[in-house]
């Protein structure tokens, strides 16, 4: 996961990040573990598959029923592409209060999200071999309904 130092979409390529730097100089910024890995790798245990070898039919077929069912982290899941974006939709997020908690926090939160969103956000990023950057998430004051944009960076 990169942080700019600078609010811009420009992403770290080569060297720095296959060493596993941790500060980088162009574009400036630092290189992090995503809050949402383990989670991630979690999903693609479950499922049997690497996300990088399945497209966004296959997500759209089989994550609504890891997530619902087999790990019981939601009650719904609606999962829309559009031209350069994702769009989620959640309902009943065992995560929707501390993804609430963390953006109050810190406005860090919404370059990384909660665990959940940012979990989603890797297995975006290997399912369409995109840098994903989390537009917005949204969790609704009482805490049953959260949305989440994902915009696909070229590369």
């Amino acid at each position: 996961m990169f942080l700019p130092a600078k609010n811009e979409t420009a992403i770290p390529t080569g060297e720095a990040v296959t060493r596993g730097a941790l500060v980088v100089e162009k574009p400036e910024g630092i290189l992090l573990v995503p809050p949402g890995l383990a989670l991630a790798n979690l999903f693609e245990e479950k499922l049997g598959v690497r996300f990088l070898e399945v497209d966004l039919d296959y997500l759209r077929a089989n994550l609504p029923r890891l997530l619902i069912e087999d790990l019981e982290l939601l009650e719904s899941l609606e999962l829309q592409e559009e031209s350069e974006a994702i769009q989620i939709e959640m309902e009943g997020s065992a995560y929707a209060s501390l993804c609430s908690q963390i953006k109050k926090q810190t406005k860090f939160a919404a370059r990384f999200g909660c665990p959940l969103c940012s979990a989603i956000a890797i297995t975006l990023a290997r399912t369409t071999h995109h840098p994903i950057v989390i537009e917005r998430e949204d969790v609704s004051e009482d805490t049953k309904t959260t949305g989440a944009r994902y915009r696909m960076l070229p590369g």
